[in-house]
């Protein structure tokens, strides 16, 4: 209603303008009114009619959208209606990092987002989903083949806390550290969903200075254990001495917040295993939960603090929308 009213004031000043000028008016009085009409113009569209185009534009979405309050809890089901309570400010911007999710959900199927960003995976068809992500055929023939194995325990191994908390504290610092003195352009983008990462790498000598040599081999094991569940199925030149000495291992470090990172959508990662540490409990924030396409179906992982999570490469997962809290995570890729 605001726009339209601004929209005829705008056309009553422009034929008034418009009769001016046509007259040739020169005297005092028109040059103050044309004045008027050329400042009004620009303080109407910078103070109100843009920002009341702009909330309309971030509103504009095909999908539910829930709202964020200062202290990140969720109100609602959705996502996208951050932008609509950060602009509803009119000096306020949306950040960049928030226009991409919003973007990444917009791009997605309707089946992912029931799973990944309004968590009802219990109400959706693994396979359904996964004949809907973006993938090589060979990359859905290897993901399908995990998700129907009739012995999942191959493919997922979930070891209780090897991590102490002290542990899981320092790397919970650490990463507060780094991220805080990082600004909002410093962050990489994603590789999964071209969204900036939040995430903090680590060199293996670091995080051994951090843990210990004890946790940091039995760490780097890991990837071991879940071979020798099933060792049939490998082959006999796979072996932990690869990965005892930090060589072929990616460390990194990974903060989800409702106003950051709010999520990680099902992918299937680039390596032989991935060992996910959770640094924090899931009691500790809402949403925020481990899901894996294996067993036949969309998995939730429960974790505690310390749990380590070990998973083959043609494994299907993600973070499912953390609402409230924060969550903290570290990744290790053994290529």
């Amino acid at each position: 209603m605001i726009i339209i009213i601004e929209l005829l004031i705008w056309t009553f000043e422009f034929l008034l303008l418009k009769n001016i000028v046509m007259r040739n008016v020169s005297n005092v009085y028109s040059v103050v009114f044309v004045s008027f009409v050329c400042i009004s113009c620009i303080f109407d569209f910078n103070d109100v009619f843009l920002p009341n185009v702009m909330r309309r534009v971030h509103a504009f979405h095909l999908v539910p959208s829930r709202k964020f309050d200062r202290n990140k809890q969720v109100t609602n089901k959705s996502f996208l209606q951050m932008s609509v309570s950060i602009s509803s400010s009119t000096t306020a911007t949306v950040p960049r990092f928030l226009s991409d999710f919003e973007r990444s959900q917009s791009l997605m199927p309707s089946i992912v987002e029931q799973a990944l960003i309004h968590g009802d995976e219990k109400n959706v068809n693994a396979q359904d989903l996964l004949h809907r992500l973006d993938m090589t055929p060979k990359e859905r023939e290897v993901a399908m083949m995990a998700l129907h194995d009739e012995n999942p325990d191959q493919h997922l191994l979930n070891v209780p806390s090897l991590l102490s908390n002290l542990e899981c504290k320092r790397l919970r610092n650490f990463i507060d550290s780094k991220i805080m003195v990082k600004q909002q352009g410093d962050f990489g983008m994603d590789d999964v969903d071209h969204c900036p990462d939040f995430q903090i790498h680590m060199t293996e000598t670091k995080l051994r200075k951090i843990l210990g040599k004890n946790t940091m081999d039995q760490l780097l094991q890991v990837p071991c254990q879940l071979m020798d569940q099933n060792q049939k199925h490998h082959s006999d030149t796979m072996s932990g001495d690869d990965w005892q000495d930090g060589n072929n291992v990616g460390i990194f470090l990974r903060r989800y917040e409702p106003d950051a990172r709010p999520w990680m959508p099902f992918h299937l990662d680039q390596n032989a295993f991935t060992v996910n540490v959770a640094l924090n409990s899931d009691s500790e924030f809402e949403g925020g939960r481990l899901l894996a396409l294996y067993s036949n179906q969309i998995e939730i992982i429960p974790r505690n603090e310390g749990d380590v999570t070990c998973h083959r490469g043609s494994v299907v997962h993600g973070v499912s929308c953390i609402t409230q809290g924060c969550r903290y995570s570290m990744i290790l890729f053994f290529h």
